[in-house]
């Protein structure tokens, strides 16, 4: 005599189920997904073929620059001496002097 679990059954046919339904959403989110990053392309290059029109919103105008750019005034000033940002030891020493 074999003994059959009902529950055990049912469990399964509804775990199959569920993996179909998983399997068909990601299905359906992998098609939106690649129409959302493809659409834009082919549907943006219908609205640049109108290049006369000046209410497009694509449309950039770069303005004509032939002025030369003066870099002497934009110089970082320098001095002769250097000085160095590390402690030196007589200063160190004198910190140790007075934590004593």
């Amino acid at each position: 005599m074999e003994i059959i679990d009902r529950y055990a059954i049912d469990f399964n046919i509804k775990l199959d189920w569920g993996k179909i339904i998983g399997l068909g959403l990601f299905c359906t989110g992998g098609s939106i997904l690649s129409i959302t990053l493809l659409l834009p392309s082919l549907i943006g290059s219908s609205c640049l073929k109108d290049d006369e029109d000046e209410n497009t919103p694509f449309k950039v105008t770069i303005p004509n620059t032939t002025n030369e750019i003066d870099f002497s005034q934009d110089r970082v000033p320098a001095t002769e001496k250097l000085t160095s940002v590390q402690p030196t030891k007589e200063s160190i020493k004198n910190k140790t002097d007075f934590d004593k």
